[in-house]
């Protein structure tokens, strides 16, 4: 075993931390190990004749569980019946209650009120059918595995581990699926006709405001007090126009109205700590929004540029969109229902002793665009 004698080290950090002695380079490497692939038969042996290999007294698992990201995408589970219906009823017209055939007010001698007029109500109705199936399979060998352990509980241990491995592979991959259902309705708002009332431009309509005293930039408007204060407010304000019902935030197909309750607010996390830090307040602490859902996004698709997408939103369609800040949207605007996860084991192999497990992940993902759901830029 490989022996680093730190008392100069010791002395060193402890002079720095008392003050005695200024900051200096330390030698951190003699302190801390960094690990080693495999044993090496000259550095890990005992220290007294330098030959027998020293054995591993403990051996330790990092099998931390992984839980996925967009967790309030996620819609009841539906496994029987393949297809999603979502119907929805207009709103109807007003009529008039004063005529003289069809009314209650300004009835005429002699005539009769008509009252089996048909007046059949609107539905939209809209299907979703679309399943992503995919699946990961490992194997495992029980025998050939056995001279690594020193005990069958530690062997046990280990394969534990492997399939908790498996589990965070199958987490990770829904959050990175989650990521681009996110990513493809921001995509499809930004591109659609209602995109002027349902993508915001916050940075524009400040300097509009407040103009010709302002000239913010997507860059300088995270460093302005003022503007991060706006962008609360715009936030705040937009939160409270989508109780309303209206056709302006959503395809314009039909007429919405998003609750508080119903509410989801995904919010850039660099945004979000900017308004702490900046503004010196948690702007979305739910005692000023009251958000049913809230949500803090590292990144929308990719970690090397968090708040800008990229996707095709159809064949040869691509669809950018840059310094996306936070996104608003109703409860059933975008979704994940859980079609069917099941687990199959293979029998064991007698040539090759091993048997497969294989992991088969059925889901649904959903843009919904005649949902409410608003985009906040630094535009």
């Amino acid at each position: 075993m490989p022996v680093s004698d730190v008392y100069a080290l010791v002395n060193s950090v402890v002079g720095q931390a008392l003050g005695t002695t200024a900051l200096t380079a330390t030698n951190a490497y003699q302190l801390v190990d960094m690990g080693n692939a495999v044993i090496s038969s000259s550095a890990n042996t005992e220290s007294f004749m330098n030959v027998l290999a020293d054995r591993i007294g403990r051996t330790i698992f990092t099998d931390r569980a992984y839980s996925a990201k967009y967790q309030s995408m996620i819609l009841s589970d539906m496994e029987m019946g393949g297809i999603l219906q979502k119907v929805s009823v207009k709103l109807f017209d007003a009529e008039t209650d004063s005529g003289n055939t069809d009314g209650a007010w300004g009835l005429t001698q002699g005539k009769s009120v008509d009252q089996w007029v048909v007046n059949k109500p609107e539905p939209k109705q809209t299907f979703f059918s679309k399943r992503s199936v995919y699946k990961y399979h490992v194997s495992v060998a029980r025998e050939q595995i056995k001279s690594a352990f020193t005990s069958e509980s530690a062997m046990g241990q280990f394969i534990n581990y492997v399939f908790q491995a498996m589990q965070n592979s199958i987490e990770f991959s829904i959050e990175q699926l989650g990521r681009q259902t996110m990513a493809n309705y921001i995509a499809q708002v930004n591109n659609s006709a209602q995109a002027s009332k349902r993508v915001i431009p916050l940075v524009t309509n400040f300097n509009t405001a407040f103009a010709p005293t302002t000239d913010l930039t997507a860059e300088t408007a995270l460093r302005d007090p003022d503007f991060l204060r706006y962008a609360t407010e715009q936030i705040n304000l937009y939160s409270d126009y989508l109780t309303d019902m209206t056709t302006a935030y959503n395809d314009g197909s039909i007429e919405r109205h998003t609750p508080k309750s119903e509410q989801r607010l995904y919010v850039l996390s660099s945004f979000e700590k900017r308004l702490e830090t900046v503004v010196q307040y948690a702007a979305f602490h739910k005692d000023f929004v009251s958000l049913n859902g809230y949500e803090t996004i590292n990144y929308w698709q990719a970690l090397e540029s968090p708040a800008n997408i990229n996707v095709n939103i159809a064949a040869s369609t691509p669809e950018t969109v840059n310094n996306v800040m936070a996104v608003l949207t109703d409860r059933y605007a975008l979704g994940l229902a859980k079609m069917d996860d099941f687990v199959l084991t293979t029998p064991i192999n007698a040539s090759g002793a091993y048997y497969n497990v294989f992991h088969h992940i059925h889901r649904m993902w959903v843009n919904d665009l005649s949902e409410n759901g608003v985009i906040f830029t630094l535009g």
